[in-house]
């Protein structure tokens, strides 16, 4: 890995990760052809899992290529000096994703549910009693 240049063991994770998503997709047709269980000495896996077994490991492969050589990458695009500022903004969006998936739990969670709460408000038809 140390001899590969950068750009070339991004390439090579970027051809692994279609293969591990070929692989999860192909669960089906694996599953008409052998049947719903896969013989793995003593035990058996359906056939959908295995093949998501499968490409949960190429892409755990892919990522050993792809991830220390793209911080690399995009430390020496950065300007000498800033490489730090770059290397955040580099991975900002995984904060926001971050903040986005807990305000759309906590919606869930509220907006969801709510029918529950007002369900026994109306069935035990008792006052709501708010303390601040």
């Amino acid at each position: 890995m140390k001899y590969i240049n950068a750009v070339t063991s991004i390439a090579i994770g970027m051809f692994i990760m279609p293969m591990s998503a070929l692989c999860m997709a192909i669960g089906s047709l694996l599953q008409q052809r052998s049947g719903s269980k896969i013989p793995l000495g003593p035990i058996s896996l359906h056939s959908l899992t295995a093949m998501m077994a499968v490409g949960i490991m190429l892409q755990g492969l892919a990522m050993c290529f792809i991830a220390p050589r793209y911080l690399e990458f995009f430390s020496r695009q950065a300007p000498k000096g800033q490489e730090g500022m770059h290397l955040c903004f580099n991975r900002l969006h995984l904060s926001f994703s971050y903040y986005f998936a807990r305000i759309s739990t906590i919606e869930t969670v509220l907006f969801d549910n709510a029918h529950l709460f007002h369900r026994h408000i109306v069935s035990t038809n008792q006052p709501i009693y708010i303390y601040t």
